[in-house]
């Protein structure tokens, strides 16, 4: 079964892209996906999960967040093991796993019958995205999600053959075994063809039936956890879903971190709207025709209930945004591949291209020029302390710090978390098995914890005098070597 996107199969020469344009663009993804130097500044996501594989690879400890991920700990625990639990390994499976997604869209788009024109417009708008190279060149969970995304959707728009239910089954198990925040893709695509027009129904009910299987196979999987050590999966669930404190209004109707709030709600479509104003904009307007037509169901659908998922969340940060980039890159290129075939070119001499093309090349420069502005000026400030510590540290060491600066250091961890509330550091947490050799206060996130306490610079000090010798100290962090 394939859905129908009313798109001709017929192109004329005027609709394929040119070789010299196509390898532009294709060295234009690579160079923003995997140049750029070290660029975007490492942020607390990168740490906490990562952090917790590493601990699962390295000493076989499942903490409360391998339980939330299994299939995430699963996935980045197999190049952790191979070539080490870093940061830096952690960003390269990130930007890989972006690049197999792009191969995967790519398959997608043809599957939806765009020209070739708009399919290249569509891969190349993905590819250069401000948006999802912020995250794919991040260790954070989202690339590994969205890829389990596409190919859910990859392969929910093949044939219902055995094969292909199985992977579909397998894929929807995968995607919530990873990272569940992606279950709203489940219903979107079991409604979808029932908006196309024609109404796509050869091979929908085995397909419903596949779905459901594999929503009954993750079940089955959290639940056997569950059984293996119900105290642990419950720490990690249960804050997840209900009661970890999350920002919210006076007009929040709803349970822990889900409901309607009209506040924190334009507060995302703000956060959004600044992240990606082009891609957004276009993108709205392609889910708009969508629906008015009955074109592109699968696409609209993913971008209509990824939104509404998203719009009814207290806490969005930037990276959760990921799950709604591609549909926007695919209805951009969908919405303005449309308009360009009835558009009048305008230009001077042989540089001619209609207003829909230029709405489709801004899109890519603006997000090129963003990126590489970003790259230059963007400078990390606990790196100094970090690059001073990890000359110094050995294996056997023990560090106490922010989980994102533990992934940048080859040394026992330990999180600020060890100590309790306003997480200053105490004897008995410094000294309890393993005794703490060194501190990194990072002033962004361990500092930052410590001033939603309202702990002064100078309660600070005093607290890290007691114990402590400072042994470096840069604008973003201050290293610290604890006293015999």
């Amino acid at each position: 079964m394939r859905l129908h996107s009313n798109s001709s199969p017929l192109q004329s020469p005027a609709d394929q892209p040119s070789a010299a344009l196509v390898t532009l663009g294709l060295l234009l993804i690579l160079v923003l996906r995997l140049g750029l130097g070290d660029f975007p500044t490492p942020i607390a996501d990168e740490g906490g999960w990562p952090l917790s594989v590493r601990l699962w690879v390295t000493q076989g400890i499942r903490t409360p967040d391998y339980y939330v991920a299994p299939g995430y700990h699963w996935l980045q625990g197999i190049p952790f093991a191979l070539f080490g639990p870093t940061l830096r390994v952690a960003r390269l499976t990130s930007e890989v796993v972006g690049l197999v997604g792009l191969a995967l869209f790519s398959g997608i788009v043809r599957q939806l019958q765009l020209t070739r024109v708009a399919a290249f417009w569509a891969l190349l708008i993905l590819g250069t995205s401000y948006q999802a190279i912020l995250v794919d060149r991040r260790g954070l969970m989202e690339p590994l999600q969205v890829l389990w995304m596409l190919i859910l959707v990859f392969v929910f728009l093949r044939p219902a053959t055995r094969a292909s239910l199985i992977g579909l089954a397998v894929s929807v198990a995968g995607l919530l075994l990873t990272k569940s925040s992606a279950v709203f893709l489940i219903p979107a695509l079991a409604l979808a063809p029932f908006w196309e027009k024609p109404i796509a129904s050869n091979g929908q009910r085995s397909k419903l039936v596949a779905l459901g299987a594999g929503m009954l196979i993750a079940g089955v999987v959290f639940g056997a956890l569950y059984l293996t050590d119900p105290i642990t999966f419950a720490k990690g669930w249960f804050p997840t879903l209900s009661l970890e404190p999350v920002p919210r209004s006076r007009f929040f109707i709803g349970f822990g971190r889900f409901g309607f709030d009209p506040i924190t709600a334009f507060g995302t479509i703000r956060q959004i709207t600044l992240t990606e104003p082009l891609l957004v904009a276009y993108g709205l307007a392609g889910m708009l025709k969508g629906l008015l037509e009955r074109r592109q169901a699968v696409m609209v659908v993913w971008l209509l209930f990824g939104s509404m998922f998203l719009l009814i969340q207290a806490l969005v940060l930037d990276n959760h945004l990921a799950v709604i980039i591609p549909p926007l890159a695919f209805l951009t290129a969908w919405f303005l591949g449309d308009l360009r075939t009835t558009a009048s070119a305008v230009g001077v001499g042989r540089l001619r291209m209609t207003w829909p093309s230029l709405c489709l090349l801004g899109q890519v420069l603006y997000s090129t020029l963003r990126l590489a502005g970003a790259a230059v000026t963007t400078v990390d400030p606990a790196a100094e302390a970090v690059r001073w510590l990890r000359a110094r540290v050995g294996r056997n060491d023990v560090v106490a710090a922010s989980s994102v600066v533990l992934m940048q250091l080859d040394a026992t961890p330990v999180t600020f978390f060890r100590f309790p509330p306003p997480y200053l550091p105490t004897p008995q947490g410094i000294h309890q098995p393993p005794p703490i050799n060194w501190m990194v206060l990072d002033h962004a996130e361990w500092g930052g914890y410590m001033r939603k306490y309202d702990v002064t610079e100078a309660d600070s000090a005093a607290a890290f005098s007691s114990c402590c010798d400072t042994v470096f100290s840069s604008p973003g962090g201050v290293v610290f070597r604890v006293r015999e």
